[in-house]
């Protein structure tokens, strides 16, 4: 976008009768003399709009802003910058703390009234600054007319040494800034020490700003400026700073996202603090079941009872495979029957809403999610079993199938624990990302629907292009159904089942009890391809007899 430079000189009386420039960098589009753009303040640092000052402000007037860069030490020299020296830096060093703070902030509101002045401008105004600036753009945001606000290693507000007296009131005031803020520091910035920055973020919280913190790591002051830097210059972090930049100004500056609605917003994760009674927390229908006292619940008895009948038909089916001497892939289907009962072992505790400890819950949580994902994985690898890659049954069949299932239940599993308990943050959720953990998201949904509907189509080949069978794909077929029905209740029907019985159930019943019925369905699928009966191959390029 093409930019026309110029200036303004308004009057100021804070600290006198004088005049301060405003240096204007304006974008403009061929053709379109009636455009309007967002305003930006770009304050400088101590040595007033200097070329990189001018540089940052042309950049940012060139997505579509007009920036207006005023002369900050009008009140003690002409607009002209300051020479990076030692001789101006103590000139601008002294002028800092020399100037009035209602100056300041005479010069932050003349800035704002000029660009809300000009036709061009949209009516929205944010602020930036670098150093000194840095605080400035923060003082600016005091202003409810500036939307959002960057503040590029602002100094002393940590230490309130702006102004003269050297007690500014920049920290006191922060619940007052009304629009979003975002700060950003070198983690070896020795201007603004660590428990300075630290000083700066809780403040913010404590008064419920909206902001951003972001601390580059190696950066050190002034890391964006491209000029006399003193080797400090990082262009590479620059540029992620202005995107960062961009992006609020492009969200709060230029969009219209008319008045906040008022609601606040419910923060919905994988696991909860307190989950009593089951769903309360995320604001859905409440399992209120048996009240058990003091807001504790035992709700979905019947998925528990379910839960543990599952377990014991599974132990059965587990002693029928044993008798299976002769049927392929019997160890491998017995790993699977293992997997589902140690999902069903902690459905217990998590589908079922026993009043237990949060911590607790969550390991449960996680050990369920990462058992469903290795169970699926490996009744996928039941059905490679079938078409006798390798031998069934032997220490490399059975090792490779526990080794890979072991690595995606520990993986899995870890990735669920981290988002519970926040170990590293890796993969915490939050508002930007709309509380979502895709790598969890991937394990626990996508990809054992994938194994499922790929075990689904590796036994119909086996049994009908293999095995020239069709009864078997009566059990396939059924237990596919089955399962369905179950995903049903749960994803579908489970919320409208709460309401209609006040709490009682849910679709987590009939989840347990239709996946029950799917996996019986699908051992006896296994038993009847493996029946002495079937076709046996004959000698090599025979057939089948």
């Amino acid at each position: 976008m093409l930019i026309q430079e110029s200036f303004h000189d308004v009057p100021t009386k804070a600290d006198g009768n004088g005049t301060m420039r405003i240096y204007v960098f304006h974008p403009t589009v061929p053709g379109y003399p009636k455009a309007r753009f967002p305003g930006v303040v770009v304050f400088s640092e101590i040595y007033q709009v200097t070329g990189p000052v001018s540089r940052f402000a042309r950049q940012i007037a060139g997505q579509g802003y007009i920036c207006a860069a005023p002369s900050s030490y009008h009140e003690f020299t002409g607009p002209e910058p300051l020479q990076y020296n030692a001789e101006d830096t103590d000139k601008g060093n002294q002028w800092k703390i020399s100037k009035k703070i209602d100056a300041y902030d005479e010069d932050a509101s003349l800035c704002v009234d000029y660009l809300l002045s000009l036709p061009t401008c949209n009516g929205r105004v944010g602020a930036t600054g670098m150093c000194l600036g840095g605080h400035l753009a923060y003082r600016c945001a005091l202003d409810s007319r500036v939307k959002a606000a960057v503040c590029y290693f602002a100094t002393d507000i940590h230490s309130k040494t702006l102004g003269e007296g050297k007690n500014d009131d920049s920290l006191a005031r922060a619940g007052e800034i009304k629009g979003e803020l975002l700060m950003i520091f070198g983690k070896n910035d020795n201007h603004v020490p660590p428990e300075g920055r630290d000083l700066i973020r809780n403040t913010l919280h404590e008064k419920g700003v909206l902001f951003s913190f972001y601390e580059v790591a190696w950066a050190q002051h002034a890391f964006i400026r491209d000029e006399l830097s003193k080797g400090r210059y990082d262009p590479a972090i620059t540029k992620v700073c202005f995107e960062m930049l961009l992006e609020l100004f492009g969200r709060t500056l230029k969009l219209d996202l008319g008045e906040h609605d008022g609601k606040k917003l419910e923060i919905e994760d994988l696991f909860v603090a307190h989950n009593q009674p089951p769903n309360e927390a995320y604001g859905g229908c409440a399992l209120t079941g048996i009240d058990l006292g003091n807001h504790r619940y035992l709700s979905n008895l019947g998925s528990i009872l379910l839960a543990f009948i599952s377990i014991l038909v599974s132990l059965f089916l587990l002693w029928r495979s044993e008798r299976k001497q002769a049927a392929v892939g019997r160890r491998e289907m017995q790993l699977f029957l293992l997997g589902f009962i140690i999902v069903e072992i902690c459905e217990i505790f998590t589908v079922g809403g026993f009043p237990l400890d949060s911590a607790v819950l969550k390991g449960f949580s996680a050990v369920h999610v990462a058992a469903i994902t290795a169970s699926c994985w490996i009744l996928f690898l039941n059905a490679l079993v079938g078409f006798q890659f390798l031998d069934d049954g032997t220490p490399v069949s059975l090792g490779l199938c526990l080794a890979s299932a072991l690595v995606f239940f520990v993986g899995t599993g870890y990735i669920a624990l981290d988002t519970a308990f926040d170990w590293t943050g890796e993969f915490a959720t939050d508002a930007s990302h709309h509380y979502r953990n895709i790598a969890l998201y991937v394990l626990y949904q996508l990809f054992p629907l994938v194994l499922l509907v790929a075990f689904f189509v590796l036994e119909a080949v086996l049994v009908v292009r293999v095995l020239g069978e069709f009864r078997p794909m009566l059990y396939l077929c059924a237990a596919a159904v089955l399962f369905a029905i179950g995903q049903i209740f749960n994803y579908v029907i489970s919320t409208h089942l709460c309401q209609a019985s006040h709490g009682k159930i849910n679709g987590a019943l009939f989840e347990t009890l239709f996946t029950l019925l799917s996996v019986v369905t699908v051992w006896f699928f296994w038993s009847s391809i493996t029946e002495d009966d079937w076709p046996m191959p004959m000698a090599v390029g025979s057939g089948y007899n």
